[in-house]
């Protein structure tokens, strides 16, 4: 019996529109003199338990930026990632792409921040939203982001994690994956806009999501077999069963 996963890849681009704290080049967030990381990203995977939380203890770790807003996929937030695990932060401001383009090194001193877990990432941000016991609240304003997130100095640029469909496990959602060549089974030309299954040759599927928004939604999509790259999640994105899905 052919063994069939559905994943689901989620390209949901937004345009962002509107700048109430706008980041720019001239901004530069305070820097951290003698740091040196407590943790890894990991360690908050042990400190959650389930439900938001607050994290009362000095603990500080830093990763590289693998995801940002700049072309609108993700939405006030960035994603960095350690060798090990990676972390949402939930910055709430616009343009974060000028002063955390990808592969920014990015330290935290968490303490007094909370975390929870949506979408199967761990993310990073303040109090937690009153309607769902399963998010935090953005930072929202710079005097508070400032407080936690920093800029550090050794950037690189991460390399996605490869992996086959079949092979695709909760422990990787955050990370930036690599999957193996997937091709768009269509009789017609298709642009990106909207959802998108693509099969691996074993017949494994995943589904591909871009928003409307996106600055890529009306280009076509190859009619070749083709290698995804995003950061992967876990959510109920057609309304049913949680489906892993990767936005990029």
């Amino acid at each position: 019996m052919r063994r069939c996963s559905f994943l689901v890849l989620h390209f949901a681009f937004l345009i962002l529109s509107g700048c109430s704290d706008p980041l720019n080049s001239s901004h530069v967030l305070s820097p951290l003199p003698d740091y040196a990381p407590t943790a890894q990203i990991s360690y908050l995977y042990e400190f959650y338990n389930d439900a938001p939380v607050q994290i009362n203890e000095p603990v500080s770790f830093s990763g590289y930026v693998t995801a940002n807003d700049k072309s609108g996929n993700f939405y006030k937030t960035i994603v960095i990632q350690d060798d090990v695990a990676a972390l949402e932060i939930k910055a709430g401001l616009y343009d974060l792409y000028n002063i955390f383009p990808i592969g920014q090194k990015v330290i935290i001193e968490a303490q007094g921040a909370w975390v929870g877990k949506y979408n199967g990432i761990m993310q990073l941000g303040r109090v937690v939203y009153e309607h769902s016991a399963w998010r935090v609240e953005e930072f929202g304003v710079r005097s508070l982001l400032d407080k936690y997130v920093f800029r550090g100095e050794g950037n690189k640029v991460v390399e996605p994690t490869k992996r086959k469909l079949a092979a695709i496990r909760d422990n990787d959602c955050g990370l930036l994956i690599e999957t193996e060549k997937v091709l768009l089974k269509s009789d017609y030309d298709t642009i990106w806009e909207g959802l998108h299954t693509f099969y691996n040759s074993a017949g494994d599927s995943i589904t591909v999501y871009t928003s409307p928004y996106a600055d890529f939604a009306r280009q076509p999509i190859p009619s070749d077999s083709i290698t995804l790259i995003g950061i992967l999640t876990k959510g109920r994105y057609d309304g049913s069963a949680e489906q892993y899905a990767i936005k990029f």
